[in-house]
């Protein structure tokens, strides 16, 4: 009886653990140490609002003299076909003029061919730190892994001030039947 007790609690506890634990999801490392990313403007910094929890956030500036176009930090991790996730990130962003942000999760083949691709909101004004979530996502067949993404969308290269974009302490994991019921 008691191996029973010991193993039904060890499936519980299993059952609310994270998908496949993002590596230095708040870039508390100081650097993008585990995250890849594309486009310019990209920086971890250490100024205390560029930081929700801890010492670090990474910024994307979209300067006055720079270019449009996307700029994505992200980290691949494993996933499983059938399996319902949530991701969430916290985010803020400052002086924004003609840019915008989001949240975003890619599922992947063993190739790499984008299955499914989910977004959060987009925001395209000035924010404290919020969390930028994506419910209830749902891994298609063929799913190997998911790829968790900081967007910024550079629309126009702004003209008086440069455009912000804080993104800090990343989460991805599988949702369960408790996290459902606790609204998590």
């Amino acid at each position: 009886m008691r191996h029973l007790l010991a193993i039904a609690a060890l499936l519980a506890s299993a059952a609310t653990a994270p998908a496949a634990a993002l590596k230095n999801d708040g870039f508390e490392t100081g650097d993008f140490g585990g995250w890849m990313f594309f486009g310019e403007g990209w920086r971890v910094s250490s100024y205390s609002k560029d930081s929700h929890r801890g010492m670090y956030g990474a910024v994307n500036d979209a300067w006055t003299n720079g270019m449009d176009g996307f700029r994505v930090v992200y980290q691949e991790v494993k996933a499983s076909a059938g399996k319902v996730y949530r991701a969430e990130v916290w985010h803020r962003t400052v002086c924004l003029e003609s840019s915008e942000s989001f949240l975003e999760v890619q599922f992947l083949s063993r190739g790499g061919e984008i299955l499914r691709q989910y977004q959060s909101e987009h925001v395209k004004g000035n924010r404290e730190f919020a969390v930028l979530a994506i419910e209830k996502m749902v891994a298609p067949d063929h799913t190997e892994r998911a790829s968790i993404r900081g967007v910024v969308n550079v629309l126009t290269v702004p003209v008086v001030n440069t455009d912000y974009h804080i993104f800090d302490n990343f989460d991805f994991r599988v949702v369960t039947p408790a996290d459902e019921r606790t609204g998590r």
